[in-house]
């Protein structure tokens, strides 16, 4: 009924609208406006869907396996976490190690720094902290069998 009022008020000229404007705020002010139909208060946002999402899982970036020195070809990482899982076998005098190198870069030209360098045999995992972008595995071994994987959660 306020409504229809104000409406009616605004419709007539400009004095009368000034006049009736000031009664329509002042009864408005004073008449208490029903809200028992609702559930939700004036800064209560409105409900929405909320989609699950699948658990994450370790996907390969790439895997190699040699028993000597080698690189791989490349692969991209996204700059999640990431870790890198390698198994060596081998004898008494074994040394197997593993570098993360950036695509354009030459272990022999540019140098680096294992990521980790195994002198017994058995499995591990270390993480890595690798921004997005294009890197190979260059491997440097002797006497031994090795097998290295880079992960990222995904």
């Amino acid at each position: 009924m306020i409504v229809i009022l104000y409406a009616i008020g605004s419709s007539s000229g400009s004095q009368n609208k000034t006049a009736n404007s000031s009664s329509s705020n002042q009864s408005a002010q004073s008449t208490p406006i029903d809200t028992s139909g609702t559930n939700f208060g004036a800064n209560d946002k409105l409900p929405t869907e909320q989609k699950e999402e699948a658990p994450k899982t370790w996907q390969k970036a790439i895997e190699l396996s040699g028993s000597s020195a080698k690189r791989s070809e490349n692969f991209k990482l996204n700059g999640g976490q990431t870790r890198l899982k390698y198994t060596v076998n081998g004898g008494d005098s074994i040394i197997a190690s593993f570098y993360v190198m950036n695509e354009g870069k030459s272990l022999q030209e540019d140098g680096g720094f294992a990521e980790v360098t195994a002198t017994k045999s058995g499995s591990d995992e270390t993480r890595l902290t690798k921004p997005a972008g294009n890197y190979y595995l260059d491997v440097s071994a002797a006497n031994a069998e090795w097998t290295v994987a880079i992960e990222e959660l995904k």
